[in-house]
């Protein structure tokens, strides 16, 4: 019985401290080291370690997931289908990686297998859908990156590279998204939102400045709107080059791109090679679903990913070399991919616009840790704001904007 209660208290206070510590609050964030520790001392029969994974995962995974019921989505049933299968599925995952640690002894061996545990999520958990990728924002690094000290220890892992990017760029906050304007009437005249944008960047004339805008910061294709891209120079929007993120359509096939605009033309565009899976494209093994095919037919951001060969893989930037990356590709990147691209900075363009304040607050923690893991600077430009993350000095830094937030 003493046992029993014993090994009910570990895991409770672990997901109680594994969950503290995602409010990533910086008195709490630290939370995430002995809810991850106390695991280790979990021993016992298969079956009870099983019910002790079912328990921690279901505390956990329902906390995590919670932005998914918060989604800016129209469909109330497509968030919650979506929250049950995601903590289900990671449930299952735990329950069953508790058991097999039962046959483990010894302390280090539990050590492993937990540190192989959270390497699967961050990687591989979508393998049995057909998908090699993961879901990094459940690292037990990501609460930890909101300290210095951390960042610090990293550093002197990983070589890092100077930012001499951020100080040729400007940031122009979106004038429509799922939030702000999405009803109003003029909201998808493309001519309009443009020329209410360039207005503001008027106001604040940046010559020289490359001015950036994330994901879906125009929710029109630029590319079939050659009388606006004309428009779109020195003079009318204050800047001397757009860097924006807008669907691109060809063939009456819409992709998630960014443009690259200056003096009334494209000069170059960058399209997103990896979707999101099971919102903005099918994992292999759903493909031939009905019911699946349905869910994304209706989804608000369904759409398809380009090919290798289309578009840039990296653009000029001020005499620079960067690499863009759209939201859940930049997300899903690899450490070593910005280095081996040898570029000064990755430009992440991200349509925060759909999430809560918290899930923000993870996505910014996630791209700093990836800056530091890379030795990259990154460029982290949301709906919300925009950051310079400069793994030499492991600072975080607002990027200057054209105007104060039109949606404060």
């Amino acid at each position: 019985m003493i046992q029993t209660s014993r090994l009910w208290c570990i895991t409770l206070l672990s997901a109680l401290a594994f969950n503290a510590a995602w409010l990533c609050h910086a008195a709490t964030a630290w939370l995430v080291i002995p809810g991850v520790l106390l695991l280790c001392l979990l021993q016992g029969p298969a079956r009870t370690l099983v019910w002790h994974g079912v328990v921690w995962g279901l505390l956990v995974f329902s906390f995590h997931f919670h932005w998914l019921l918060m989604l800016q989505h129209d469909s109330a049933a497509g968030r919650v289908a979506c929250f049950v299968a995601a903590a289900l599925y990671l449930t299952v995952v735990t329950a069953g990686w508790f058991g097999v640690m039962s046959f483990m002894r010894r302390w280090w061996m539990r050590v492993a297998w937990l540190a192989l545990f959270w390497v699967v999520i961050d990687r591989w958990i979508f393998l049995p859908v057909g998908l090699c990728e993961g879901y990094p924002l459940l690292s037990p690094c990501v609460p930890l990156a909101r300290y210095r000290w951390f960042l610090l220890l990293l550093s002197w892992l990983v070589p890092a590279q100077e930012d001499a990017v951020s100080k040729h760029l400007c940031y122009v906050q979106p004038v429509v998204n799922r939030v702000w304007h999405r009803r109003q009437p003029w909201a998808h005249d493309p001519h309009i939102t443009a020329r209410r944008a360039c207005q503001l960047m008027q106001g604040h004339y940046q010559p020289g400045l490359t001015c950036v805008s994330p994901e879906s910061g125009f929710i029109f294709p630029l590319n079939r709107h050659p009388g606006l891209v004309e428009r779109l120079t020195a003079k009318t929007m204050g800047c001397k080059e757009l860097l924006v993120g807008g669907p691109y359509e060809k063939g009456g096939t819409r992709y998630q791109a960014v443009y690259q605009v200056a003096e009334g033309l494209i000069i170059n565009f960058y399209v997103k090679k990896q979707l999101v899976p099971f919102a903005e494209a099918l994992p292999p093994l759903f493909q031939h679903s009905k019911l699946a095919e349905r869910m994304i037919a209706k989804s608000p951001c369904a759409v398809a990913g380009g090919d290798l060969g289309m578009g840039a893989a990296v653009l000029q930037v001020a005499g620079c070399r960067v690499l863009p990356a759209l939201c859940w590709e930049f997300f899903c990147m690899q450490r070593a991919a910005a280095g081996q691209c040898q570029v000064g900075a990755v430009l992440a363009f991200v349509n925060d616009s759909w999430y809560n304040q918290l899930f923000r607050l993870w996505l910014v923690l996630l791209a700093r840790l990836k800056s530091q893991l890379s030795g990259v600077p990154v460029v982290y430009i949301g709906h919300y704001g925009c950051y310079t993350m400069e793994p030499t000095f492991c600072t975080i830094t607002p990027l200057r904007s054209c105007y104060a937030s039109v949606h404060a």
